[in-house]
């Protein structure tokens, strides 16, 4: 047993079983209390050892609560992990923090070496086996995150030692290859090239690269798609050289619309992620290298091909509407070249939209105007153009416009018709401006629309004027319904039939105008579909006008009135049809309907 008197540094004490812990007893004194000085050289004694003891563990037994400065000061995290020059929101120190290994586990180990006896002499020691260093995800994290090859040494003796891979479920989620791709510095990350030979060496390459983010926000996000966003195309290459995935879709939150709570749309594809970053010879490499190709055709989960991720992304200024329509033309022509049977416009996504419906439903005029208006001077992809230059005489000259798709007849969904009815579309005015969008209306208003209009003004008039002969002459006296024995009362009958039947038709078409194509949304009601509503109830009171009357119920007085008001004050929406008073009818339906029936009421009174 050890003498507790020896001699010993503070270490070493601790180190020995057999100390007696009554000799700490002195170290909870309080900490300002004055100690005798001791001479600077001289024989150690017990008290000499315990006053090493004091002195090494400083502050450790102090009474009383620690300050607030001293709980901060003790629990300051130190990073040695470098940040890069532009940080990425999946990169996180918090998520991933740097391995430290405990100065404890040295000091043990240490201990352990200078108590060990030492054997005698024999003869030469032999080598000692060498010693593994240890690796796990946060020193690996570390590691790449400085961009610091040494660090990497003995990383495949490690693997090769306890059979393990770089894509094993410790390392996976977010492996040190994408942690590298994320801290670039100018550009580049010396760690990348070791990793993918490791990788290579320990036989999972493909599996290395192509192993995506599993977490709810980055889910399917691979170095790939990294690279591409670091802007970084010698990585690009060497790992598509590797046989990195070029049709990996990441599909976690972050890469969803804003209206859906997401933050970047690009499509999912590399492919689209290079074409919504404006990295033209990125998708060229994608689209034409010896090892993989992107396959332009290739839809997203959404349907959605790079043409609908542009048109997702656009957002009517100018700086982005010029990279927005340069790719778009760009794609759709390379697209023409490599596949000859295929019109990458003319793919639908999942709602059934092409990049065009898309663009005009979301009120992107700007590549909206530039699709329906698009000219290519290139002889073999101009097929592809939807104006053509018909003929050209000093400043005065004809187009022909390419109509496919912008009005057409049957089921299918025509660009003129989601214009009209979609109400979301805020400048939905401004796109019917676009030519040729407004010579197709002009048109079709010359042709057959002023035709249609005139003669539903006429008709409703006449329905309007016989409703209001047959309340005026109705029967004064008796319980409904009235007998018919003279001539009056036969045409009575006849205005009261024409008058239920004009209530049940405006009933199904206003019912197709406002539940189907006009008013997606509750607002619509009162904005978009105000006279539609208003033709709405007017029908429904005619309707039950007639079921009271035949059915003896002498409110059906009162109902009738109501709706003979509310007949006339619908004969306002036909204003709409005149220079004079279309402006005016207009001013109307911006505001409520109520309110416009109040305004109506007090110019008519």
């Amino acid at each position: 047993m050890a003498d507790p008197e020896d001699p010993r540094d503070a270490g070493d004490v601790l180190g020995d079983d057999s100390f007696p812990l009554s000799s700490l007893a002195n170290l909870f004194e309080v900490e300002d209390t004055p100690s005798p000085a001791e001479p600077s050289r001289g024989p150690p004694g017990a008290g000499d050892g315990k006053q090493n003891l004091r002195m090494k563990f400083h502050g450790a037994f102090r009474k009383g609560p620690p300050k607030p400065m001293e709980l901060l000061e003790s629990t300051i995290y130190e990073s040695s992990v470098v940040p890069a020059p532009k940080k990425a929101p999946m990169d996180s120190l918090f998520d991933y923090g740097t391995y430290r290994q405990h100065p404890s586990e040295n000091k043990r180990w240490r201990r352990r070496v200078v108590e060990k006896p030492v054997a005698g002499t024999k003869g030469p020691a032999p080598n000692p086996p060498p010693v593994l260093k240890v690796f796990n995800r946060p020193i690996l994290f570390d590691i790449v995150s400085r961009g610091s090859p040494d660090g990497l040494e003995g990383l495949l003796s490690f693997l090769l030692t306890h059979k393990k891979r770089l894509t094993d479920e410790e390392f996976r989620g977010k492996t040190c290859l994408p942690k590298a791709l994320l801290n670039l510095s100018a550009g580049r990350n010396d760690t990348i090239p070791i990793l993918l030979d490791i990788a290579e060496k320990t036989g999972n390459m493909r599996e290395f690269i192509n192993s995506p983010f599993r977490d709810v926000y980055y889910r399917g996000q691979t170095a790939l798609h990294i690279a591409i966003e670091r802007r970084c195309k010698h990585y690009v290459e060497l790992l598509v050289e590797k046989g990195a995935d070029v049709h990996a879709q990441a599909r976690g939150r972050f890469f969803q619309p804003k209206d859906e709570g997401g933050y970047f749309y690009f499509g999912e594809l590399p492919l689209s992620l290079a074409a919504c970053t404006n990295q033209p010879h990125i998708v060229h490499y994608l689209t034409e290298n010896g090892h993989k190709q992107a396959d332009l055709r290739r839809q997203d989960s959404r349907g959605n091909t790079v043409l609908h991720a542009l048109v997702a992304i656009a957002d009517n200024t100018r700086e982005n509407t010029k990279f927005v329509t340069k790719m778009y033309d760009l794609l759709l022509i390379k697209c023409a070249k490599l596949f000859p049977d295929t019109n990458l416009e003319a793919l639908l996504n999942n709602d059934g939209l092409s990049p065009l419906m898309m663009a005009a439903k979301t009120g992107k005029i700007g590549i909206f105007q530039h699709i329906i208006r698009r000219e290519i001077a290139d002889e073999d992809v101009r097929h592809l153009s939807r104006k053509f230059k018909d003929w050209a005489y000093g400043p005065v000259y004809s187009s022909l416009y390419d109509l496919s798709s912008l009005d057409t007849c049957g089921e299918e969904v025509s660009v003129l018709e989601i214009l009209v009815y979609n109400s979301k579309i805020e400048n939905r005015h401004e796109m019917l401006a676009v030519e040729p969008i407004n010579e197709l209306l002009r048109d079709k208003w010359r042709k057959f629309g002023a035709v249609s209009f005139y003669i539903s003004v006429v008709s409703y008039l006449c329905a309007m004027i016989i409703f209001t002969l047959i309340a005026y002459y109705r029967p004064m006296e008796g319980p409904p319904p009235y007998p018919y024995t003279t001539t009056i009362d036969y045409l009575r009958l006849a205005g009261e039939i024409i008058t239920l039947l004009t209530g049940i038709l405006f009933f199904f078409s206003n019912i197709k105008d406002l539940f189907m194509k006009k008013c997606p949304g509750v607002n619509s009601f009162f904005i978009d579909g105000s006279f539609q509503l208003l033709y709405f109830i007017y029908s429904v009171l005619v309707i039950v006008t007639a079921g009271l009357y035949l059915g003896g119920v002498e409110a059906y007085l009162a109902v009738m009135v109501f709706a003979l008001v509310l007949g006339w004050m619908n004969a306002l929406y036909f204003t709409r049809g005149l220079k004079l008073t279309g402006t005016y009818s207009i001013m109307i339906q911006k505001v409520q309907w109520c309110r416009g029936l109040l305004v109506f009421s007090k110019v008519v009174g």
